[in-house]
């Protein structure tokens, strides 16, 4: 049965069904018979009908509002656990103007200073290429 077939028979029928044939196999013909529903409804009813839709629609609002806002808290937690799981292990060594240092971060500072001192000592710059383990350009750079 075509969806035309189907309007024509609830055209012809509407006055004497019971209910919405054909709701099970194809999905507007249920729609039809909530709209059939709400316009048989008397104003009053209908006013009533919306604000009850209007008190439901706020409330999922809020809801997922809600939801968002514990899910974002909830996230910012789980990092900032994460990151102080990550320094009692070894993982990461501190945080530094908001952003995480891990250890290999730290052991590269560590050798730029020491590169530094070493080349204020006027040491050979392979000598320091080899201890600190930092490319010629970076440590001429310093």
């Amino acid at each position: 049965m075509t969806y035309l077939d189907c309007w024509i028979y609830i055209l012809k029928n509407m006055g004497t069904m019971k209910e919405m044939p054909f709701k099970d196999r194809k999905k507007i013909f249920g729609k039809v018979e909530m709209i059939a529903a709400l316009a048989a409804m008397s104003p009053e009813e209908q006013q009533k009908h919306w604000e009850a839709a209007d008190v439901l629609r706020t409330n999922i609002s809020a809801i997922n509002y809600h939801e968002r806002i514990g899910r974002e808290e909830g996230i910012a937690i789980g990092e900032e656990k994460g990151i102080v799981k990550g320094i009692v292990k070894g993982t990461a060594i501190g945080i530094e103007k908001g952003k995480v240092i891990g250890r290999e971060e730290g052991r590269e500072e560590a050798n730029i200073e020491t590169a530094k001192k070493m080349k204020e000592k006027g040491l050979d710059l392979e000598l320091i290429h080899e201890i600190t383990g930092l490319s010629l350009d970076k440590i001429q750079e310093l």
